[in-house]
Parts: C-alpha cells; sequence; structure tokens
C-alpha cells in the first residue's frame, strides 16, 4: 500500500512538474526577445519562397524547407516569426526526449524519468532551444545518430541510419561534419555488431548515406530549391565565420553558473572512463564503458574552444555529452553510495542548490527580454511600407516581407567597415531605418546621410523626412512618396508626445485641439493631408510660430503614428 501511494505521489508530482514546464516553455517560445540570427533565418525562408534566390547565394539548410511553405502567400512578418518558434519548440523538447533515451534509460520507468527531468532542467538548452536556429535541429540530428549507435543492440542496420543521418546533417549544417566524421570513424574502429565483415558493415552505411541523399536531392527538386541550395553552399560555410565573436571563456563561465553540478561531474567523468576502458576485449568494453560520451564531451569541447568565431549557442553540443556523461557516471556509482546514512540527503543537497536553482536562475532572466518593442517595430515598418516596394533598413532583415536596401538586408558588424557591400543608403534610400546594436558602426559617411535625410519617431526607429526652422526653407527629397508636412509639436516625432501616465493624464486634461498646418510647398498652398514629394529640392514657407517637420507616411498612414521611444540597445542583444 505505501508503495502504491509512493507511486502515485511521485507521478502526480511528475506531471504536476511537467506541465508547468510545458506551460513556461510555451510562454517563453512565445514572448522572448527574437535574436537577429532568427530574424535572418525568417527572411531567408521569405526570400527563397518568394523570390528567384538562386542569384542571391543564399544558403538552403534543411531548418527553412517547412517555414519556405508557410511563406508562400504570408504578408506579416510575425506570423512568419510565430510559426518559426513553434516549430524550434518542437525540435526543443524532442530533443529533451533525445536527450533522455540517450542516456540508456527507459523512458516509462523512475530512471528514465529522472533522466528526463534533469535533461529538461539544463539551463543552456533553455537559452537556444526556442529560437530558430540550424544548431537545434543539428543536435536532433546528433542525438538520433547517438540514439541510434548507443541503443542498437548490435543491429546491422543501425549502420544505414548512421549513414543516412550523417548525410542530412551535412544538409542542415556543413559543420555536422566535425560531429559526423568522428562518429562514424569510432562506429567502425568498434563496431557494434560482431562477426560482420567491415566491408559489408561499409557498404550498408554507404547506402543509407545514398539514399538519404537521393531523398533529400529528390525533395528539393520537387520544391524547385536544388539550384538555389548548390548556389548557397559556400554562404552555408562562411556564414558563421563572419558572425560576432564572443569570448571563448565568457561562453564556457556561462557553464559555470548555469550547470555547476554537470561541471563538477564531467572532470571525475572523463577519469573514470579513460580508467575502466582497455580491461578485457577493447572493442566490446569501448560500449560497455564512459569512453564514448568522454570522448564526444571533448569533441564538442574542442569544437567549440577552436572554432574561428565561438558562439554561446555552440554549447548545445557540450552541454549535452557533458550531462550525457556525468548521468552515466553518476548512474554507476549509485548502487554503492545509496545506502549511506547521509548520501541521500547530500545528494538532495546538491541536485536542489547545484543544478535546480542555478536552472532557475538562468531561465528567469528571459522573462526580463521579451519581444513585444521587436513585434511593435515590424508592425509599424510594415504599415510605413508597401511589400515589394519600399524598403527597410536595419541590417538584420527583422521584416521579412519587406526589402532591404540590397538582396542579403543584413550586416555583419564586425565586417561593415571592411566588406564592400553592393549598395548603400545613398543610392537606395529606406523608407524606415530601424536601430539596433546590429548597425552602430556604419561608416560616417552614411550617418550623415541619415541625419540629413530621416527624423526618429522613437530612438530605435526611424523615417525619411527633416525638420525645418520657423518659417521654413528649403529641403531635400531623396525618396518619392507620401509625406506629412505639419508643425514639428504636432507631427510625433520623438520628445512631441507624453509617454508616461502621468504625462498622458496631463495633456488629456489641457484638452488642445490640433489646428490645421497653413503654408505653401513650392508656392502652393498645402492642404491638411498628407502630399506626394518627388525626388528633388522643395521648399515650404509658413507663419507658424514652430519648427515644420516632414514626416514620411507612407501608403495609407494619415499622419505618423505615436511609435513609443523605444531603446535602440535593447531591441536587439546579444548574448542574453
Amino acid at each position: 500500500m505505501n508503495r502504491f501511494f509512493r507511486t502515485v505521489l511521485v507521478g502526480g508530482s511528475a506531471i504536476v512538474f511537467g506541465y508547468l514546464l510545458c506551460k513556461c516553455s510555451t510562454h517563453l517560445a512565445a514572448m522572448r526577445i527574437y535574436h537577429a540570427d532568427e530574424c535572418r533565418n525568417v527572411w531567408l525562408a521569405h526570400t527563397l519562397a518568394t523570390q528567384k534566390s538562386e542569384s542571391f547565394g543564399i544558403e538552403v539548410n534543411l531548418l527553412l524547407m517547412p517555414l519556405i511553405w508557410l511563406s508562400r502567400g504570408a504578408t506579416q512578418t510575425i506570423d512568419l516569426l510565430v510559426s518559426a518558434r513553434m516549430i524550434s519548440l518542437m525540435i526543443f523538447w524532442l530533443n529533451l526526449l533525445l536527450l533522455a533515451l540517450a542516456t540508456g534509460e527507459k523512458l516509462l520507468s523512475r530512471g528514465g524519468l529522472i533522466a528526463l527531468i534533469g535533461a529538461v532542467t539544463l539551463a543552456p538548452l533553455w537559452d537556444f532551444g526556442f529560437e530558430f536556429r540550424t544548431e537545434n535541429l543539428l543536435l536532433t540530428g546528433l542525438l538520433m545518430a547517438w540514439c541510434t549507435v548507443r541503443l542498437s543492440q548490435e543491429k546491422v542496420s543501425s549502420y544505414a541510419l548512421v549513414g543516412a543521418l550523417s548525410v542530412a546533417m551535412q544538409f542542415i549544417s556543413p559543420h555536422a561534419l566535425v560531429y559526423t566524421a568522428p562518429l562514424s570513424v569510432v562506429l567502425f574502429l568498434f563496431p557494434r555488431s560482431q562477426g560482420t565483415s567491415f566491408a559489408r558493415l561499409l557498404v550498408v552505411w554507404a547506402m543509407g548515406a545514398i539514399g538519404m541523399f537521393l531523398l533529400l536531392y529528390g525533395s528539393y527538386r520537387a520544391a524547385g530549391m536544388w539550384d538555389a541550395f548548390v548556389a548557397g553552399l559556400p554562404s552555408m560555410w562562411t556564414h558563421s565565420a563572419a558572425s560576432e565573436e564572443t569570448g571563448r571563456w565568457l561562453i564556457l563561465a556561462r557553464l559555470l553558473w548555469q550547470t555547476p553540478l554537470i561541471l563538477a561531474l564531467v572532470i571525475p567523468g572523463v577519469i573514470a572512463a579513460v580508467r575502466t576502458f582497455g580491461s578485457g576485449e577493447k572493442r566490446l568494453s569501448f560500449w560497455k564503458s564512459l569512453l564514448p560520451e568522454a570522448l564526444f564531451f571533448l569533441l564538442a569541447f574542442l569544437a567549440l574552444f577552436l572554432s574561428r568565431v565561438p558562439q554561446p549557442n555552440d554549447l548545445l553540443e557540450v552541454v549535452a555529452f557533458a550531462y550525457l556523461l556525468s548521468f552515466r557516471y553518476v548512474r554507476g556509482l549509485i548502487n554503492d553510495f545509496w545506502n549511506f546514512r547521509l548520501a541521500r540527503p547530500l545528494m538532495v543537497v546538491l541536485v536542489l542548490f547545484a543544478h535546480l536553482v542555478p536552472f532557475y536562475r538562468a531561465t528567469r532572466q528571459h522573462l526580463a527580454w521579451p519581444n513585444h518593442r521587436q513585434e511593435a517595430v515590424i508592425r509599424f515598418a510594415e504599415q510605413f511600407t508597401v511589400p515589394n516596394g519600399d524598403r527597410v533598413y536595419d541590417g538584420i532583415g527583422m521584416v521579412a516581407t519587406r526589402r532591404g536596401i540590397y538582396s542579403q538586408s543584413f550586416l555583419e558588424s564586425l565586417r561593415i567597415q571592411s566588406t564592400k557591400r553592393p549598395e548603400t543608403l545613398f543610392e537606395s534610400p529606406a523608407a524606415v531605418v530601424i536601430w539596433s546594436y546590429r548597425n552602430e558602426r556604419l561608416p560616417n559617411s552614411e550617418w550623415d546621410f541619415i541625419r540629413k535625410h530621416y527624423v526618429p519617431l522613437g530612438d530605435d526607429f526611424w523615417v525619411l523626412g527633416t525638420t525645418l526652422p520657423r518659417g521654413g526653407g528649403e529641403f531635400e527629397v531623396v525618396y518619392p512618396g507620401r509625406y506629412r508636412i505639419s508643425v514639428r509639436k504636432l507631427s510625433n516625432l520623438l520628445g512631441t508626445y507624453p509617454e508616461g501616465l502621468a504625462d498622458l493624464m496631463k495633456a488629456a486634461a489641457t484638452k488642445e485641439v490640433e489646428t490645421p498646418f497653413e503654408g505653401t510647398l513650392d508656392g502652393l498652398a498645402i492642404a491638411d493631408a498628407p502630399v506626394h514629394l518627388k525626388v528633388g529640392t522643395h521648399r515650404v514657407e509658413s507663419k507658424v510660430d514652430d519648427e515644420i517637420a516632414i514626416v514620411w507616411v507612407g501608403p495609407s498612414l494619415e499622419k505618423p503614428p505615436q511609435v513609443g521611444r523605444g531603446d535602440r540597445r535593447r531591441l536587439f542583444v546579444n548574448g542574453y
């Protein structure tokens, strides 16, 4: 009876814990700040779906394929970003299940439940698991291959599946070769199927690899993406080399405060793996030891440490194999220490304060980085522009449904000074400029151009326009379209409207009535409505006792909306 109640208590607690984690993950996937790489990937998918992109030389990896299909006919960037996050959420939970399965425990058992809880509470997976990035899908393929090797029970067919997954991962990222090649080599050096010739294993592996290649080749051909995929292969190899570098030691320091227990168990795990290997027949003892997990943990660590441009999201593979190594290491010791009097409370304290508390602290910080401002800026940008016409410049491509100033509208800010871009704002003026850390390193010439021909509606949101002194004067229009001419205090430029609650209540109490703007444009009277301005020099004159604002209003707006102050430093954050 006691066993029954204990089972019900543990099972009920697991269900409640799982429900809370699922709800939390769904909430974070929906509201957490978008990373610049996510926006870039969504822009790539929409571009591939709507334009002849084989001439752009952009990558067509497997992660983009479902979003390319969803992008056909899409008119709102937010819809694409939400769809991408939902795809990432499914990949996130699949990775957690695969990680628990890779420990060797049956999921429907007490050990499997513990393995799943341990996997679910790995903070680095929550840092990047919701983001629409290739590293998450690459981890899925790697864990599937690992489960195939580790849990194959000496089946020859596992070689075919490993070969197929090795090829599939090259369509996700060419850098997968760092893991797929060593995995295949180890599988042949220490074959899981005893008594089977090397030639037969190689043939089975090759059949799986060729079969997967033909399947993906046919799929890309049917989707009309094969030519674009081939043209984008150089971009797949060089994209990470153009990314912004984060210090190696800063990246590794994240493990120290996010997963200290796992990190503490890895070192004795590696030592134990080396000590236990070598007793008896090596080909048999290799897969019975901790050495496979230890080798691939060291491989992931070296891949991160020796990378030309290390990124925080490269921790995904490091953490995955560190967890597998530490779990198997503790699993081998648990029977020896569990019966000690102080073992159980000591383990509970260690798990609580060295794993669960750091996980909670690391995950809670994501609530401080919502994506509300990003989504508002995207919607405003779409209101100010028309598809396939007006341009949006942000150095990222965050407004996927609008054109950039050139085909690849994102900038790698560390290379912006040295990279010769095909077009600039001088040659292709954008209607909207969105500011973030990504385009802070523009050349001085472009900064001067922006200050002269754009006005801020928010700290992170600028549109075409200018301000003139009292009485008016001449100004230059570099892009034709609809503009609103008004006094500055009624223009909704940054600083002209109340934002705080007290200011809003004060403004409402004054009940100030807007007076129509009176003046002339190029000698003709101006109606109280947007006017269409051509490229060139124009002159506005007015007797109003205020500065004059000329502001772009796009295809349908009658007046610039109040976009809010915003903060360009918080619109995108690299390495939160």
